[in-house]
């Protein structure tokens, strides 16, 4: 899961700047940007908590 802190945005970043617009059509505003963003941070705040309570 913590894969998808790091990837999420960095293709969400590449779909809002166009980089596949050429390609495949495909262009993303950059609201849609801010809310991967803001579930991404989630998603790593979250697993930073369940890790804190797993013993390793």
């Amino acid at each position: 899961m913590s894969e998808l802190g790091l990837t999420t945005p960095a293709a969400m970043y590449s779909l809002a700047a166009g980089v596949f617009y050429p390609f495949f059509g495909l262009l993303l505003s950059l609201l849609m940007v801010g809310a991967a963003m803001s579930l991404s941070s989630v998603s790593v705040v979250g697993n930073a908590l369940r890790l804190r309570r797993t013993r390793l």
